[in-house]
């Protein structure tokens, strides 16, 4: 498969900040769990206290900026067909029961289940960057059954 360059970037108080997102926008193979289920362990870097809750979940979506900048009031919400919300679980840098969110602001929002296959899902982050507001809405699609 091809590699898709989404980074963009936003405006903050006369600063552009890179992000990127995944799944990418309007992605039509976007995977619907988590990983294998049943297969999350401690190897992976998750703490003890997350493992039964992403062993069962949906593929995580991330949104994440690079550059030094100050992420507050994170929001994030998922949902499908006409607006059912997915429930979820919200991440964000500095987060010690997640790998790899201590070296960029970073929001993760984890689907509190695997995701529908073949379904259209919508995502929506809000935050304020260094004091600015700062929305994203995009939709990607999960794979087909096999």
């Amino acid at each position: 498969k091809d590699w898709v360059d989404v980074e963009e970037t936003v405006d903050t108080k006369n600063r552009k900040i890179p992000f990127v997102r995944y799944p990418y926008p309007d992605e039509t193979d976007a995977p619907w769990s988590f990983g294998e289920p049943g297969k999350a362990d401690i190897e992976s870097g998750w703490e003890t206290s997350e493992l039964d809750f992403i062993g069962k979940a949906g593929v995580p979506i991330m949104l994440r900026f690079f550059g030094q900048v100050e992420l507050t009031e994170p929001e994030g919400k998922l949902t499908f067909g006409s607006g059912k919300e997915v429930p979820i679980r919200l991440y964000r840098d500095g987060d010690k029961r997640v790998p790899g969110l201590d070296r960029f602001a970073t929001m993760l929002l984890v689907p509190a289940r695997e995701l529908e296959r073949g379904t259209t899902y919508s995502v929506t982050f809000r935050c304020k960057l260094d004091g600015v507001a700062f929305e994203k809405t995009w939709s990607f699609r999960t794979r087909p059954p096999n």
